[in-house]
């Protein structure tokens, strides 16, 4: 498989950069490395050797928005939990605590 993988850019910045624009997809692992044009078990050693992980990095854009979204717009929490994938508001609040160590109602104060 040809690689679409830019070799002078870090990986975990080319999975971050995908991820920021296909967040409302949640794409996994195995959608990022096809985008990439690369094996999902290279991307997993790419993203190992510069110390990292696919779900660090998910992670880390979900917080990213839905810190955005409890700050600038009106949506419900659920909504926002439903939006970046998660099956219920609960399941949400606890990743959100686990991100930041803070509840998402704190974001809208």
């Amino acid at each position: 498989m040809a690689s679409l993988l830019d070799e002078t850019a870090p990986v975990s910045s080319q999975v971050r950069r995908l991820l920021q624009a296909h967040w409302r997809e949640a794409p996994d692992m195995l959608r990022v490395a096809g985008w990439l044009a690369c094996e999902e078990r290279t991307l997993r050693r790419r993203l190992t050797e510069e110390q990292t992980s696919f779900r660090a990095l998910k992670d880390e854009i979900r917080s990213e928005v839905a810190i955005q979204q409890l700050r600038h717009t009106a949506n419900s929490i659920s909504d926002i939990a439903q939006a970046l994938g998660f099956s219920d508001a609960a399941n949400f609040r606890k990743a959100f605590m686990r991100w930041t160590g803070r509840y998402p109602s704190d974001y809208r104060r």
